[in-house]
């Protein structure tokens, strides 16, 4: 008897001990690792970049993280960071928008590690606010690549330079509307971008109304004195080649790249042309399908371009890949495709990320919509209205316009 009790005690423990076996086999293989990596002192070996804007990629090395995002908190004085990427060794994270200057704190299954210096964070402060004549509804801003602190805006009918002491002068105005028989044809300025020698140009379309085509499409450069000429262009398809002899199309956007020797323009059948620094004009890149778009370039020559929701990257080998956005109109922040946009206007892009002004799907208003490195979409506050946007290499600065008033924001 005495035996067989001993024999059933003896299942009973080997049951419950294969019983715990098999649970622990069963545990998800990351949520091992993430075990294995917690054990030792957490540790903090760098930190890039050392000084940012709210809302940018912030990449901090170390040790003894978690593999599993989730599990990692990170605090920019006591505001929590969105972790978007991680691993034992390294975490990328979104700088929040209520952050201040002060320690990072990360923490993992309940040890921690502050670093013992301060990370500084920018945010955008009002500098300047400027108002034009009440006919001027600002479609398009450029800051001067040359001279820190002017830049151009367009209403579409004229260029005009505001300097930093807030000094407004016309430099160029579109030809007036020319009638030829029982047609009017009707001129406009589609958009402006600065260049590297110091010069604004426009993009300039003559378009009919009876026929609903355009006519023109040219470039014409302005020097800061209002001397105007034609840069590149003559009438109207798709035609690379030298700018006498090239051709455009319904443009959509106009820009230039970081460093100002070339100028980009989105047209018609989603075309990207380019013009260098020497007027010559070519076609790096074509989207399938969709709508137009607007643009904007990096220190790196990427261009990036709004599609129907989808921001698009097409870096200079022409290889054209989506980096955030997702079809269907209304806004969300997240990574990558989980975020989503209503209306891209304009879009800018600095060292660290890029700007989008974004029509509310509420009340039709825009909302600053920023796209980090890292690829997180977030949405910034700022006190005033704005329609479009544009920031400045040089200065750093951000300006805004909504109707005929602007506004300038440094970041501080």
């Amino acid at each position: 008897m005495k035996k067989h009790a001993a024999s059933i005690t003896c299942l009973i423990v080997c049951a419950l001990f294969f019983n715990s076996c098999t649970k622990d086999n069963v545990k998800p293989a990351e949520k091992q690792l993430a075990k294995k990596t917690h054990a030792g002192p957490i540790t903090l070996t760098d930190v890039q970049p050392r000084v940012a804007k709210i809302y940018s990629a912030v990449r901090i090395k170390g040790t003894n993280f978690s593999a599993v995002k989730e599990e990692n908190v990170v605090e920019f004085n006591g505001v929590q960071a969105i972790v978007t990427y991680a691993t034992d060794t390294m975490l990328t994270v979104t700088l929040p928008g209520t952050a201040t200057t002060g320690k990072i704190k990360v923490t993992v299954d309940g040890a921690s590690f502050t670093t013992p210096s301060d990370f500084k964070v920018l945010k955008p402060v009002k500098d300047l606010t400027v108002t034009f004549g009440p006919t001027t509804y600002i479609t398009k801003i450029a800051f001067d690549k040359v001279r820190k602190g002017y830049l151009f805006v367009t209403n579409g009918e004229g260029v005009f330079q505001l300097a930093p002491n807030g000094t407004i002068t016309n430099i160029y105005n579109a030809p007036p509307d020319e009638t030829s028989g029982d047609t009017t044809f009707n001129y406009a300025i589609d958009g402006i971008a600065t260049a590297l020698d110091g010069n604004v140009y426009a993009g300039l379309e003559k378009y009919n109304p009876v026929s609903f085509a355009y006519e023109q499409n040219i470039i014409i450069k302005i020097t800061p004195a209002g001397v105007s000429s034609v840069a590149a262009g003559v009438g109207s398809g798709h035609q690379d080649g030298a700018g006498a002899t090239a051709q455009f199309r319904a443009m959509s956007d106009f820009t230039s790249d970081y460093s100002g020797r070339n100028l980009y323009l989105a047209e018609d059948y989603l075309k990207i042309r380019r013009i260098s620094q020497y007027n010559n004009v070519s076609t790096p890149a074509e989207i399938s399908s969709g709508a137009q778009g607007k643009l904007a370039v990096d220190i790196n020559s990427n261009i990036y371009f709004s599609n129907d929701g989808v921001i698009k990257k097409i870096n200079p080998a022409g290889v054209i890949t989506n980096v955030a956005g997702g079809i269907g109109g209304s806004q969300a922040d997240g990574l990558k495709t989980e975020a989503r946009f209503n209306g891209i206007n304009s879009m800018a892009v600095d060292m660290q990320n890029l700007y989008l002004s974004d029509l509310r799907t509420d009340d039709y208003a825009f909302t600053l919509r920023v796209l980090n490195n890292a690829g997180y979409v977030s949405t910034m506050t700022l006190p005033d209205q704005f329609y479009v946007l544009a920031i400045d290499p040089v200065s750093d600065k951000l300006c805004t316009a909504f109707g005929n008033s602007l506004t300038v924001y440094s970041f501080k």
